[in-house]
């Protein structure tokens, strides 16, 4: 036991020479009255790093010592085994004033200057930097004498600023918190140039990318980078000169090139500041290259493809050509025809010795005709509107049952006449259904298939109905007529289709109606399609989405046909708005025969003042386009005085708009030229019953 108290012992001993002898090594480039100072103060030593002076010194984000200095200092701590106290300020002057007022001891990078030597103690110059004027890549700086001239950055407080004013008193001198806000006030032009040292400029430019700036000239000044320290404290100076000399230039060598580059900031070649532009023209040109080589193989691929839609299209041309030609001469066809009729009899009916059974023959003649004619018309603009991307949709509630009802009962009458059984295929129990679209639409694609069955139906039946499916509404129109070709299935919804038909089968019309149909199923969310067996029938189906409908508890909606309907005893007054002699002679020899009072007003302006100056009128018949005022703004004008009248507007105008602007102004209803007598009979019955 008493052996290991002895190792014991003697280790200590060792540990103690040991650390003595370490001790008095790092001590022994000192005199006693330094390391008596020293022991006296090693506790409170301060230095003050510069915030802002890379690679030299300066603070990082994180708050840490950094720079060539920092490593000066850990030298330093390491060979006096002791730890500086390290005192911030914001920026240099502040520096410069601590070391006046004794709030702290030394910094480890100054230039000297003889207003710093009054209080400060400073060492041999250990770094030259020269001073260095930086500007932007495109200033053009021709000589030193441009200096004169110059807007200058410069940090506040440092030496160079005494220079530059003795040196170049013409400069314009802009003093800045730090190097980096010098430089960025060049590199954006707020400035000329900086003034900096080569060893700052060189770093701030590579440390933040400031790729815009270039060396203009070295000034004949360097900055002689010394140590110093307070006066008042000159064993301390001693202590860190021995240090400095201490290091060995190996060691040096190692921390000079760990911090500094010169090589950033430099005069930049023509090929340097525009490297960009060359990097940019040389990519365009090997592109334009790869672009050539590949030309001709893209080209010939091109021509060959074009060529083959050249010849594509040239045949659909021809063929669109012939259509259209086929459809002309069918729509000559479809005017002259009743025109034909229209003007023949009513030429004989011109002769003073027909019976009355030939009057009313050759009048119904003219009618039919009329109605003929008036159906291509509506087919052509109908066709023109959807071409022109004109047709709008204007939703709202309607009752399918109802619908079906008052088609069923228009066309009963005509199945009746061609002895054509017309059914309606609807359960009886099942609830009303109500669907949200467009009226206009729902009845035109409706009308259309019932036109066309009944047209190429010459006995049998015809069937008008509509079932729910999973998703959607089916409605289908159903005859026993001649039926359709499995390979025109799809051709009969193109238009001019049935002007280009050359067989017994091609029947009278403008053959657009299918095509109309299609355009407005689509136009309503839905689809439509045939089914069809030759000399048997066919059965049109379309579609409407199930979320567009409603289902409400069933009403009777059948209705008496339109010609059956009563007309009231009631005498109205009715002025009759209309420019048009033909037109006023029509409606007002029908409204006369009806008992009721008439005035007429040739013009807007006189609809008008007829208005105000008889305020018993009840109905209105506005013709839409008048001279003087037009129907439109004479309808304005009433509502402002007259609420309640009744205005019916009429027009040879069919156009959508035109509906909704009448309603806009404040039009009761519409009435689309040739003015159908029941039509308005039914109107003017509607009015009085709702009074």
């Amino acid at each position: 036991m008493k052996i290991i108290y002895k190792i014991f012992l003697v280790i200590l001993i060792l540990l103690f020479i040991d650390s003595y002898g370490q001790k008095s090594n790092t001590y022994n480039h000192l005199s006693e009255s330094e390391i008596e100072w020293l022991n006296q103060n090693k506790n409170s030593i301060k230095y003050a790093p510069n915030p802002f002076w890379p690679p030299m010194d300066y603070i990082d984000e994180n708050g840490e010592h950094q720079g060539l200095i920092s490593d000066y200092i850990k030298f330093f701590e390491k060979e006096l085994d002791i730890k500086f106290e390290k005192t911030n300020f914001s920026n240099w002057n502040e520096i410069l004033i601590g070391l006046k007022n004794s709030k702290t001891d030394f910094v480890g990078a100054i230039q000297r200057t003889k207003e710093r030597e009054e209080f400060l103690l400073f060492s041999e110059p250990y770094l030259k930097s020269p001073l260095v004027i930086v500007v932007k890549n495109n200033f053009n700086f021709k000589n030193k004498d441009e200096i004169n001239k110059m807007k200058l950055a410069v940090v506040k407080g440092y030496a160079s600023i005494d220079y530059i004013k003795k040196k170049y008193p013409g400069a314009e001198i802009i003093e800045c918190e730090d190097d980096l806000s010098a430089m960025l006030k060049t590199s954006l032009g707020s400035t000329d140039g900086t003034v900096t040292d080569l060893l700052s400029g060189s770093y701030v430019v590579e440390k933040y990318g400031i790729n815009n700036l270039e060396l203009a000239t070295e000034l004949n000044y360097s900055w002689n980078i010394c140590f110093a320290c307070r006066k008042d404290l000159p064993e301390l100076f001693s202590i860190i000169n021995k240090l400095f000399n201490k290091i060995d230039a190996k060691e040096r060598k190692v921390m000079y090139d760990k911090w500094i580059n010169t090589n950033t900031l430099h005069k930049k070649s023509y090929v340097e500041k525009n490297l960009n532009k060359i990097i940019i023209i040389t990519a365009i040109a090997l592109i334009c290259l790869a672009l050539a080589l590949g030309f001709n193989f893209i080209l010939k691929k091109k021509i060959k493809k074009r060529t083959e839609e050249l010849y594509e299209a040239k045949v659909k041309a021809e063929e669109s050509d012939l259509l259209k030609s086929a459809f002309l001469a069918n729509m000559s066809h479809e005017i002259r025809t009743p025109m034909n009729g229209i003007i023949g009899f009513t030429t004989l009916l011109k002769e003073a010795d027909l019976t009355n059974e030939e009057m009313i023959h050759y009048i119904d003649i003219i009618n039919k005709s009329g109605e003929r004619l008036l159906n291509t018309i509506n087919d052509i603009i109908d066709i023109s509107k959807i071409d022109a991307h004109q047709m709008q949709i204007s939703n709202e509630v309607i009752s399918v049952n109802e619908t079906l009802f008052d088609l069923y009962n228009f066309f009963k009458i005509q199945c009746d006449e061609n002895k054509v059984n017309l059914k309606l295929d609807l359960d009886i129990n099942s609830q009303e259904t109500k669907i949200q679209t467009d009226k206009n639409k729902f009845n035109s694609i409706l009308t259309n298939l019932i036109k066309n069955a009944v047209k190429y139906t010459e006995k049998g039946e015809i069937t008008i109905g509509f079932k729910k499916e999973n998703d959607h509404y089916l409605f289908f129109v159903k005859d026993t007529g001649i039926g359709i070709p499995k390979e025109r299935f799809s051709a009969i919804f193109e238009r001019f289709v049935q002007a280009d038909i050359e067989d017994k089968n091609a029947f009278q019309g403008s053959g657009l109606g299918l095509s109309i149909a299609k355009a407005y199923a689509e136009m309503l969310e839905g689809k439509i399609w045939v089914e069809s067996d030759l000399e048997t029938g066919s059965t049109f189906y379309f579609t409407i989405p199930l979320s567009k409908t409603i289902t409400e508890k069933k009403d009777n909606y059948y209705k008496e046909p339109i010609d059956k309907l009563t007309t009231s005893t009631k005498k109205l007054k009715i002025l009759i708005a209309e420019d048009d002699i033909i037109s006023f002679t029509y409606l007002s020899t029908l409204l006369l025969k009806l008992g009721h009072d008439i005035i007429h007003a040739k013009n807007g302006k006189e609809a008008i003042e007829i208005c105000k100056s008889q305020e018993d009128l009840d109905i209105i018949l506005m013709d839409i386009k008048m001279p003087e005022i037009d129907g439109l703004e004479a309808t304005m004008e009433i509502r402002k005085f007259n609420k309640s009248i009744y205005i019916i507007a009429q027009s040879a105008y069919v156009f959508e708009d035109d509906f909704i602007n009448s309603k806009k102004v404040g039009c009761n209803e519409f009435l689309t030229k040739p003015i159908d007598k029941n039509e308005l009979i039914h109107m003017i019955n509607a009015f009085i019953e709702s009074k």
